[in-house]
């Protein structure tokens, strides 16, 4: 079984994903760090040097060697891997998805100060993380089985309820789950 993780970014997918792998015992891997290990470049570089096309290219490259091993995993991915309609099918036909959602007001206080997003190298960060997940939310949607609000709970909160849905519905197949109790009203 591989779970992997989708959301916009400083959703908490990296951390939430470890902490998951950790309870069940099962490799993590995080398409970002991937890449940036294979190029020996961050990806704010990647970005600048050779493109975003071309980032995106190796998100889906990296995907499908994950998602063909025999393996169970946890598996982080970039907020933008929803792009692609060949990564959303990998995705959802060879992992249970899991969308780790974040409002866009959160989003602004964990990136404050980040330079590392090259996304986010803009004048107007609000209206940037705005346009993108009204880009974004409706492909998280189309492919998640489940997902979670992460400014609601503690990281460690999130892995233990990931880890009792897996448990639930690890040998059935589970229709779209949205853990409403997350959300705030």
């Amino acid at each position: 079984m591989r779970i992997s993780l989708i959301g916009p970014m400083a959703a908490g997918k990296s951390t939430v994903g470890q902490l998951l792998a950790d309870r069940l015992h099962w490799p993590f891997y995080d398409t970002d760090t991937l890449i940036e290990t294979s190029r020996g470049k961050s990806i704010s570089q990647i970005f600048a040097e050779e493109g975003e096309d071309f980032f995106r290219n190796l998100e889906t490259i990296f995907l499908k060697k994950l998602l063909t091993q025999p393996e169970s995993m946890v598996i982080a991915t970039g907020g933008g891997i929803v792009k692609k309609l060949e990564n959303r099918s990998l995705l959802q036909t060879h992992s249970q998805v899991v969308f780790l959602d974040l409002p866009v007001t959160e989003q602004l206080q964990r990136t404050a100060g980040d330079t590392s997003r090259p996304i986010l190298m803009v004048e107007n960060k609000v209206e940037r993380l705005e346009a993108l997940r009204q880009e974004r939310l409706p492909l998280y949607q189309e492919i998640a089985s489940l997902t979670l609000q992460t400014h609601q709970a503690a990281p460690e909160e999130l892995a233990h309820i990931l880890e009792g849905h897996l448990k639930i519905s690890k040998n059935n197949c589970q229709p779209k789950v949205e853990m409403s109790h997350f959300y705030q009203s």
